[in-house]
């Protein structure tokens, strides 16, 4: 599992853009430490498991975040990043509690990653400045998502 990762790339290692098992990545400053992470949905060696890593830009491991399925599921499977401030608008958009019960996430100011999956609700990931969140986007409304970006 993560350890698979760990032991073929190395977090800082810039190899990771040509790693034969990795499938889809974007970069940013996600957890707001000023150096360039990434996100990167890679298949294990064994077994063609596919699971979404958080590759730290300060040099730590990677962290797995979400176990994705099987290679053969990564044709409807994407990532998304959008730009600093989308979290408020993010959980306006899924909440619908109205701007009140948004007021926290105003203040995550990091870039937001989204993680979709045909036929299952979309994920958000963003940092809240101590750890990351994942929110669990209702199928109905992921389409909205693409109007923040």
């Amino acid at each position: 599992m993560t350890a698979d990762v760990r032991a073929s790339v190395p977090a800082a290692d810039p190899t990771l853009d040509r790693h034969p098992r990795l499938r889809d990545v974007v970069r940013g400053d996600f957890n707001g430490d000023g150096r360039r992470d990434k996100f990167a949905l890679m298949t294990q060696a064994e077994g063609g498991r596919v699971a979404l890593y958080f590759f730290d830009g300060a040099g730590a491991a990677p962290v797995e975040m979400i176990d994705a399925g099987h290679r053969g599921d990564l044709p409807e499977t994407g990532l998304l990043m959008l730009p600093k401030g989308s979290a408020h608008e993010i959980c306006m958009i899924y909440s619908m509690q109205g701007e009140l019960a948004c007021e926290a996430e105003k203040a995550f100011d990091m870039p937001v990653l989204v993680y979709a999956k045909r036929g299952e609700s979309a994920r958000v990931i963003v940092w809240n400045g101590d750890k990351f969140e994942t929110w669990d986007v209702p199928e109905d409304r992921s389409v909205h998502l693409l109007a923040v970006s």
